[in-house]
C-alpha cells in the first residue's frame, strides 16, 4: 500500500494523495468548500469570495494567500479590496463584437484531481457543526478591535477548550492578534517610532543592552519617559529581540 501511495502521488507535492475524478469543472481552490476551509468562514462567506477569485481567474497559490487575507482581516474588507481588481478585469474582457466573435477557444478542465489521504471525506462544515456558544466566541474574536480585550477573552477561556476546539479557537485568536498588531504598526506614536529608531540605530551588542535597561525603566515608571500603549511595547520589544538577534548570529 505504501507503493501504490507513493506511485499515485504527483512530484512536488509535500503530502501522501490519491486521484480522484474532478467531476466538477471548476477548480478545487475555486469551491465554496475549500475558500471556507482555508478562509475559516462560513459557505456563504466563501461564496463571496469565491466569486471574486474566479472572475480573477486566481491560481492556488493566490487563493491561499487570499484566503489567509480573509482569516486576518475578515471576509468583508477582503471582498471589498478584491472588488476593485474585478472591476478591472471587466473593464479589460469588453472585447468588440468583432473580436468576441473569434474568441472560440474552450478551455478543458482537468478530469483527474488529488486529495491528501484521509481528507475527502464529504460533509459539513466543522465551524457550522459546532456547539452555538463556540461559533458566537469565534465570532467575538473574529470582530474584537482592541488587542487587549482580544487577550483578556484567551485568559478567560483558554484553559477551559481542549482538543478541536483550543486548536480552532488559537487559529482565529492568533490571526486577529497578527492583523490588530499589524495594524497599530502602521499608526505609531511618536515617542515609540523614536524608540524604533533608536534600536535600529544600534551598534553593538552592548548599546543596544544599554537602551534596554532604559526601555526597561521607561516602561515600569521608574525614570521619566512618555505613555505608550500596551501594544505599543509589545512591538518595542519585539524589534528590541530581533535587532540582538542579529548580533548574536
Amino acid at each position: 500500500m505504501d507503493r501504490d501511495i507513493f506511485e499515485h502521488t504527483p512530484y512536488g507535492l509535500d503530502f501522501p494523495a490519491w486521484p480522484h475524478e474532478q467531476i466538477s469543472t471548476c477548480p478545487r481552490h475555486l469551491t465554496v468548500k475549500w475558500l471556507a476551509q482555508k478562509a475559516q468562514c462560513s459557505p456563504r462567506e466563501a461564496a463571496q469570495l469565491a466569486d471574486a477569485l474566479s472572475i480573477l481567474d486566481a491560481s492556488e497559490p493566490v487563493a491561499r494567500e487570499v484566503c489567509r487575507w480573509a482569516r486576518a482581516r475578515g471576509i468583508a474588507a477582503t471582498v471589498d479590496y478584491l472588488f476593485v481588481f474585478c472591476l478591472a478585469v471587466a473593464e479589460v474582457e469588453q472585447l468588440p463584437a468583432d473580436d468576441a466573435l473569434a474568441e472560440t477557444a474552450e478551455s478543458v478542465p482537468e478530469t483527474i484531481a488529488y486529495h491528501r489521504i484521509g481528507a475527502y471525506q464529504e460533509g459539513p462544515d466543522w465551524l457550522e457543526s459546532s456547539p452555538l456558544w463556540f461559533q458566537q466566541l469565534i465570532a467575538n474574536i473574529r470582530r474584537e478591535k482592541d488587542l487587549e480585550a482580544l487577550k483578556a477573552i484567551c485568559k478567560i477561556v483558554y484553559d477551559q477548550l481542549q482538543g478541536d476546539y483550543k486548536a480552532v479557537f488559537l487559529s482565529y485568536y492568533n490571526a486577529r492578534i497578527n492583523y490588530l498588531e499589524a495594524k497599530a504598526a502602521t499608526c505609531l506614536s511618536r515617542p515609540a517610532r523614536a524608540y524604533l529608531a533608536r534600536i535600529e540605530k544600534a551598534t553593538s551588542l552592548r548599546d543596544l543592552g544599554m537602551f534596554g535597561l532604559y526601555l526597561h525603566k521607561a516602561q515600569h515608571g521608574k525614570v521619566k519617559a512618555p505613555t505608550l500603549k500596551p501594544v505599543e511595547w509589545s512591538l518595542i520589544w519585539r524589534a528590541y529581540q530581533a535587532k540582538k538577534a542579529t548580533f548574536q548570529s
